[in-house]
């Protein structure tokens, strides 16, 4: 990124470079969407789907088994923020009900 700021890269340049890469690649994994799945893996995942499938065919009451689906953008903004707020949670629980759980620790 330095690069772009210092005039070494062009921003036309950037972007090329950047829309070139391809699917799969860690760029696209960390962004989500379409090309977060590299063609290999997205083989493999309807593969699977399939034989899923075939499988649950032979079930009494068969169910549709949904086609897998590449991570939405940002998912990896969003995992952070549940993240951060189940440690507010714990931490709540832990300020509230921590000298309860410390006092029956104690009285065992």
């Amino acid at each position: 990124m330095g690069d772009i700021f210092s005039g070494r890269l062009t921003l036309r340049r950037f972007s090329v470079l950047l829309f070139g890469l391809p699917p799969g690649a860690a760029t696209w994994r960390a962004q989500g969407g379409e090309l977060a799945w590299s063609t290999e893996a997205h083989a493999a995942l309807m593969v699977r789907h399939a034989i899923q499938q075939f499988q649950e065919g032979f079930n009494k009451n068969p169910k549709d088994v949904p086609l897998p689906k590449p991570p939405e953008w940002g998912h990896l903004e969003r995992a952070a923020e549940r993240s951060a707020a189940e440690d507010r949670r714990a931490k709540k629980f832990i300020e509230r009900y921590g000298a309860m759980s410390e006092a029956l620790q104690s009285s065992m």
